[in-house]
């Protein structure tokens, strides 16, 4: 059994060891900001994890980790019950660590070290196979492909409502017209507050906030034809360059990778 789990109410940065893990099962996260003097790293095993952190929002999908540095203020949320592993570390023990918060493509070995982690007592010695076991796990941290699954978080009341209503329906066949309406300005308008806070046009942020989704509904074991019309592409052969564009590999190439993570 893991040493920690949500039964105990621990608070981690009390616990002077340089890296200790707790197990979440079926956990509810919690909404509010908050932040933590040590690193985190946070390994989702089920369900879908939404971060907002840094003026940015970040997207979670299983299998996946996030890392996020001490001191960094950040606010969770998810629609479901999630599982996932989460690491706290002093990163003063094995810097340097990034200095921002990412999401991180995981291994299958450091999954398993993470898990193994997670039952390791906290008084364990620095010069023991626990603390080597840990200096590891860093190592593959550092080494992790970061993937590109943030965006600048709107700030605009009228954008972060559309920005809300595409996370709920990405593949909603809404113009850019009908989301104007939706909070009574112009298209226009719309794609000038778009630009202004996100940097981009409002259809090519739409498109960047499905392709993100992608990942998701992949991990989920959909087709990528699936995973295509679900997103309102109307074929799969753009669905496929535009993936291929922005992730650095087609959607069939991720889906096997995730099928062998598993």
């Amino acid at each position: 059994m893991p040493y920690y789990t949500v039964k105990d109410k621990i608070d981690p940065d009390e616990i002077d060891s340089p890296m200790i893990g707790f197990a979440f099962d079926n956990y509810p996260t919690t909404p509010g900001e908050h932040c933590h003097r040590k690193g985190q790293l946070l390994y989702c095993s089920q369900g879908v994890t939404h971060f907002y952190c840094q003026g940015r929002y970040f997207l979670l999908p299983p299998s996946k980790a996030a890392w996020i540095p001490p001191n960094v203020v950040h606010d969770v949320h998810s629609a479901s019950k999630v599982s996932y592993r989460s690491l706290y570390i002093k990163v003063e023990h094995f810097l340097p660590l990034p200095n921002t918060m990412e999401i991180l493509q995981v291994e299958p070995l450091l999954k398993l070290m993470v898990d193994k982690f997670c039952f390791v007592k906290p008084d364990y010695l620095q010069d023991s196979p626990e603390f080597r076991l840990a200096t590891v796990i860093v190592d593959f941290i550092k080494q992790a492909i970061t993937l590109p699954l943030s965006l600048p978080k709107p700030m605009d009341k009228r954008l972060n409502k559309i920005f809300q209503t595409i996370l709920q329906a990405p593949g909603e066949a809404k113009s850019v017209n009908d989301y104007a309406q939706m909070v009574n300005i112009t298209a226009r308008t719309l794609n000038r507050i778009t630009q202004k806070e996100i940097g981009l046009s409002f259809e090519k942020w739409r498109m960047e906030l499905r392709l993100m989704h992608a990942f998701v509904l992949l991990e989920r074991g959909y087709s990528v034809t699936q995973v295509s019309q679900s997103l309102g592409y109307s074929n799969d052969s753009s669905f496929i360059a535009r993936f291929k564009q922005w992730a650095g590999e087609t959607p069939a190439q991720y889906r096997r990778k995730v099928q062998i993570g598993h």
